[in-house]
Formats: C-alpha cells, sequence, structure tokens
C-alpha cells in the first residue's frame, strides 16, 4: 500500500533485469506448452476489460478517464503491435510489490503462475506502474529506466526502444487490473490497493504519447 521508493525500485529493476537477460531470445522458451505467449489470451483479456469497463470509470479519476476510453478502443490491437515489435524474454507478468522479497541489496521474486514470454517492458511497467509514488518526476523515471538498461546489457536495444515498449506497456497493464469491487485479497486492503495503483499509474501514463502507440 505504501510503494516504494525510487530506490527501492531500481532495486527491483536490477535484478528482474538478469532474468530478462538470461532468456532475451533465447532458444530455452521454445517448445515448452506450459509458457504462453503474451498475447495468446489477450483478446479474452480485452473482452474482459470491456465488460467491467463501467465499474472502472467509477473508481478512476477524471485524468484516467482518457486512458480508459483509449485502451477500451485499441487494447487489442496495442497488444498486437506491442508483441509483434518488441524482443522476447521470459516475464513475470505480476510484478507488484507483494511478489517481491527484499534482502539487503537482493531481491526474491514469487508468484511466478502467470509467467509468460514477451517483451520485458512490461514487467517494467507494471512495477512502477503500481509501486512509483506519484510525485516521481518524469526524470527521475527515465534514470530508473537507463539504470534498468544497463543492467539488462543487450546489445541493439537502445534506450528510444525501452522507452517505446514501456509506453506501450503502461497502457497494457490497464486492463490487467480489476474494478474495486471484484478484488478478494483481505477485507478492505484490495480497494485501497487499487486505489493507490490507480493514481499511481496516472501519473506515470502522463508521459504517454498516445497518437504514438500503434
Amino acid at each position: 500500500l505504501a510503494g516504494a521508493s525510487v530506490e527501492r525500485c531500481h532495486q527491483v529493476l536490477t535484478h528482474i533485469a538478469g532474468t530478462h537477460r538470461a532468456f532475451w531470445d533465447s532458444e530455452r522458451l521454445q517448445d515448452k506448452f506450459w509458457l504462453l505467449p503474451m498475447d495468446t489470451d489477450s483478446r479474452m483479456r480485452h473482452w474482459m476489460f470491456k465488460k467491467s469497463l463501467p465499474a472502472f470509470q467509477k473508481i478512476a479519476t477524471p485524468e484516467m478517464q482518457v486512458y480508459l476510453d483509449w485502451i477500451g478502443t485499441n487494447g487489442a490491437s496495442l497488444m498486437t503491435s506491442f508483441t509483434r515489435d518488441a524482443p522476447h524474454t521470459l516475464v513475470h507478468c505480476d510484478l507488484r510489490l507483494d511478489n517481491v522479497c527484499f534482502d539487503s541489496d537482493r531481491c526474491a521474486y514469487l508468484d511466478w503462475q502467470l509467467t509468460r514470454v514477451g517483451p520485458a517492458a512490461y514487467d517494467v511497467a507494471y512495477l512502477l506502474g503500481g509501486a512509483l509514488p506519484a510525485e516521481t518526476t518524469a526524470s527521475e523515471e527515465r534514470d530508473l529506466l537507463r539504470g534498468y538498461l544497463r543492467e539488462l546489457d543487450i546489445p541493439n536495444y537502445p534506450f528510444e526502444s525501452l522507452w517505446r515498449d514501456y509506453q506501450r506497456a503502461l497502457m497494457l497493464t490497464i486492463p490487467s487490473l480489476s474494478p474495486t469491487e471484484d478484488l478478494e485479497i483481505d477485507p478492505g486492503r484490495g480497494q485501497q490497493m487499487m486505489s493507490r495503483w490507480l493514481e499511481r499509474l496516472t501519473s506515470r501514463l502522463q508521459n504517454v504519447e498516445l497518437s504514438t502507440l500503434l
């Protein structure tokens, strides 16, 4: 609920970058029936999101409405573009603070049941959209991405590509969230978490240029 400092977010991204690097365009991701591509069920999830959109609109801030409307119309096409254009790796797909354990300067990641093959930027956006304080500046956000990219250490994947993929991924985290009344985590905690998440995500979305995403 409290979120994470810029330093904590950097710690998480530093370590997940090692996983992303280890499986970057790797043949080990092929021919595993249980390891699905991220876009396999994207149309079904988009349909479920559109069904729950009225509930979303009741709890979203006015600033969030334009992004809800856009993703409601373009979500399926955006997922196609995202997974087609970006390099693939092993993606956690639920990289929120509830699934991270901290020990000094190290991290462990729990709950891999949603893991997929897809663009690494999804994990980055999912974490920062839900954990990074709303008051974090755009400059600090970009510095986090640059730090992640240094740890990733992948040739031919420049910052401009990461920034493009990250913006798309921020938008695609929206359908992954659930309307408040559908949450069954802890009594009251789910509603609080969703409220904080939407507040933080809205701040990150302010720098997304919707006209450039498709």
